[in-house]
């Protein structure tokens, strides 16, 4: 299992190019991210993140902000609530079908058909969402 240090650290090469981006500011202000040591495995590197509203329409989800990670494996959905703890589920890369990203005046989105299942991600911040399009297109293409 992954300490917090460890996701830490992989944030760190994965921002070297964001400046702009604290980490130590990160995990205070996007508390998911404490989750994810016990989610990820041994052997996975965190390749991207965004936030954003998710729809997965054949399960009901829990309404508000999901975190997304990409890792070399999977993309994680991670949401943590105050009363229900952390939600997750998971798909690995090699599951996903159709990618569709989309931007609009202010936010992003992405559409993805995994497994049978089709998950909607939307209203993610330009910034993030040009960040995680790359990352998700790049992983997608090796697979």
């Amino acid at each position: 299992m992954q300490t917090l240090e460890d996701i830490k650290q992989q944030l760190k090469v994965v921002l070297a190019n964001r400046s702009s981006v604290s980490i130590d500011l990160l995990f205070i202000t996007v508390n998911t991210f404490n989750a994810l040591p016990e989610l990820m495995q041994d052997e996975e590197v965190i390749k991207g993140y965004c936030l954003g509203l998710v729809d997965q329409r054949q399960v009901q989800t829990p309404s508000g902000v999901w975190l997304v990670v990409c890792t070399n494996l999977r993309v994680v959905f991670v949401k943590k609530g105050l009363v229900s703890g952390v939600n997750h589920f998971s798909f690995p890369l090699e599951s996903i079908t159709t990618y569709t990203p989309k931007t609009g005046w202010f936010f992003g989105e992405v559409n993805l058909i995994a497994a049978g299942s089709a998950i909607q991600i939307s209203q993610i911040g330009k910034a993030d969402f040009r960040f995680f399009a790359e990352t998700m297109k790049e992983l997608l293409s090796k697979k």
